[in-house]
């Protein structure tokens, strides 16, 4: 996180104080009081305002880091809600609850897609499976029946055997990849 544009998310915030040293400043001249006086209490004022300042990016920037050190680590980033600590600031929690819920939904689809591929691939191996009883069958009364039109059901036999050995190792293959 840059300092820029946490002074820029923050502008409400120094606005406000500027408009409260304003009326202090104002309220402080109409009592008549020393101008030494005025200028300490906006002095301290706006050190401490500073300082608080200062400490909320340095601990929220702090807090970015690690998440982001920890999305670095992480082999599978959408699990980053499964390592973050619990945020103590009501607001940051407000946005872990929401991200937990999200990543609980995209977890349910990916078990989902998970399931629905295995079972697919499951269904291409049971078919190569059947289908390859009838290739065999019609390759062994080709042989025992020699003939010039068995040759060719044979060739024709053997490039269909081919397309469902390559179907086979195309589901095989998408699923080890994932």
């Amino acid at each position: 996180m840059r300092f820029s544009k946490y002074v820029k998310d923050k502008i409400n915030y120094i606005l406000a104080f500027v408009v409260c040293i304003l009326l202090i400043v104002s309220y402080l001249k109409a009592m008549v009081v020393n101008a030494n006086i005025v200028w300490i209490v906006v002095l301290i004022s706006s050190s401490f305002f500073g300082l608080g300042f200062l400490v909320d990016f340095w601990l929220k920037n702090r807090y970015f880091q690690m998440i982001e050190k920890n999305m670095d680590a992480l082999q599978e980033k959408y699990l980053i809600s499964e390592i973050m600590e619990k945020p103590r600031r009501e607001e940051n929690l407000a946005y872990f609850h929401i991200l937990k819920r999200a990543n609980k939904s995209m977890l349910e689809n990916v078990v989902k897609a998970r399931t629905a591929q295995k079972s697919y691939q499951e269904y291409i191996e049971s078919w190569v499976h059947e289908i390859k009883i009838p290739i065999t069958s019609v390759k062994l009364l080709c042989e025992n029946h020699k003939l010039e039109v068995t040759q060719k059901i044979e060739d024709e036999m053997e490039e269909i055997n081919n397309y469902v050995e390559q179907a086979l190792f195309y589901a095989r293959l998408r699923t080890s990849f994932e």
